[in-house]
């Protein structure tokens, strides 16, 4: 497995930019966010099971433009 892959549950997922910083005040990088979803994925994906989910993307980062 490559630096920028992770593993979940047996999959595969590659990550593109793991290294890029999502909130750079607090020093959160884009690995380290995917990281603490995979921890608490077995408690928040029974909540979220049913249920919509909206995304707004920062390709530039939170302080750019969404879309």
């Amino acid at each position: 497995m490559s630096a920028n892959e992770l593993e979940v549950e047996g999959n595969r997922i590659a990550v593109t930019h793991p290294d890029k910083m999502l909130w750079p005040e607090q020093g959160i990088r884009k690995a380290d966010y995917l990281g603490k979803l995979i921890a608490l994925s077995p408690y928040l994906l029974p909540y979220c099971r049913d249920r919509y989910l909206t995304t707004i993307r920062f390709p530039v980062g939170v302080g750019e433009k969404p879309f």
